[in-house]
């Protein structure tokens, strides 16, 4: 609001500044005009010093005097602060385009000369015109201002979302610690008085240990998590084994790697674990129970590994593929649309890769792919910085 009103006092002001030069110009001009009317009239005896000083004191307005034939009135004299061509037939064409210039900006004055009439055509004077583009540099400047505030402004609400979402994250897993410790103990406890039955004990232990991973996750929200080389195949894998228990019956999950067996790459493991997890998640719920398959596919090339995951869901339209990625976007009934924002920001923030929609097609489904350097280029960049 108070950008605003800079704004609009700031034009109110130039332009009555500006109306008030214009009407102060059109007066020395009708002065002008006058004392030249005298001087056409004035006798060889009368004093018209006083007519030519008005007459020169006009330095800054372009002027023409011309007679009814559209002709310069006394030659050169008769154009003032105008730069006139060298030769007579470019003068008279350079005088005819003035004339009708001038003409569409102010109307001439006429001056009657006892056997006929002459006519005074006049500009706007450089000082005008520069009113007019400070008014402009003043517009863009408090502009550019505004939009620099407005800028700031969301980045620090954005700033404060993302300190919330951050709080709630850990203190989401300081509070599942405790619970989480507790049924440690209680399922040890158990295995004392009740060891005959270990396979229960044993999914019990799957399943807290998913909870300690879950937990791990939410803490490193916000922070920045530390990257060790981890065998990529192996990540891959031990998500989409996961994954492969919690499917429904009528969903495969494929894998192919054309990687070289053993490939470390920089990982924060549980991380890029919830990345692939939520992707085929995602892909899952798409399908909504249906037969379908998610095909995982990863490559590799000098610099990078990329790895692809291919569903067979509704699609997405492509004019909604950068918005996937953005928080709060959904198209189920119940999310908060998190997902595929944090997995952006895990791939693209903590392990300065990229993640992207390959290819989707309404109907017939989706690749979402995720692009990762390998160490050895993540080394050649380091070290190029430290050269610079």
């Amino acid at each position: 609001m108070a950008a605003l009103l800079i704004i609009v006092t700031t034009i109110v002001l130039v332009h009555r500044f500006e109306q008030s030069m214009l009407k102060n110009e059109e007066g020395r001009i009708a002065l002008w005009a006058e004392s030249m009317m005298r001087l056409a009239e004035a006798d060889e005896e009368e004093d018209v010093s006083f007519l030519l000083k008005i007459i020169n004191s006009n330095d800054d307005i372009p002027v023409l005097l011309v007679d009814e034939a559209g002709r310069l009135v006394g030659g050169e004299s008769g154009a003032r602060n105008i730069q006139l061509p060298a030769s007579s037939a470019e003068q008279e064409s350079y005088v005819r385009k003035c004339v009708t210039q001038f003409s569409k900006i102010h109307s001439p004055i006429r001056i009657d000369v006892g056997d006929g009439f002459q006519y005074v055509y006049y500009d706007e004077s450089a000082t005008l015109r520069n009113v007019r583009y400070f008014t402009f540099g003043i517009l863009s400047v408090v502009s550019i201002f505004c939009l620099m505030l407005l800028f700031f402004f969301l980045s620090v609400r954005r700033s404060e979302q993302d300190d919330v979402w951050v709080g709630l994250s850990k203190e989401t897993a300081h509070q599942l610690g405790t619970p989480i410790s507790s049924l440690n103990g209680w399922v040890e406890l158990m295995r004392m008085k009740h060891s005959e039955d270990e396979e229960m004990y044993g999914e019990m232990d799957k399943d807290i240990h998913r909870l300690q991973v879950i937990t791990e996750r939410f803490s490193k929200i916000g922070s920045r998590p530390e990257l060790k080389p981890a065998d990529i195949r192996n990540v891959v894998e031990a998500a989409l084994g996961y994954m492969r228990q919690r499917a429904s019956k009528g969903t495969e999950i494929g894998f192919i790697s054309q990687c070289e067996e053993g490939l470390e790459i920089p990982l924060n493991v549980p991380l890029f674990e919830w990345v692939i997890e939520n992707l085929c998640k995602n892909a899952m719920d798409v399908m909504g129970g249906r037969v379908g398959r998610i095909d995982v596919l990863m490559t590799e090339d000098d610099a990078h590994v990329t790895i692809d995951v291919t569903d067979t869901g509704i699609g997405i339209p492509k004019s909604k593929w950068d918005d996937v990625f953005k928080a709060g976007y959904t198209t189920k009934s119940r999310g908060w649309g998190l997902g595929l924002s944090l997995a952006k920001r895990i791939v693209n923030e903590y392990h300065k890769g990229r993640i992207f929609v390959k290819w989707s097609e309404e109907g017939c489904g989706t690749t979402f792919s995720i692009v990762l350097a390998k160490q050895e280029n993540r080394k050649k960049k380091k070290e190029k910085k430290q050269k610079k």
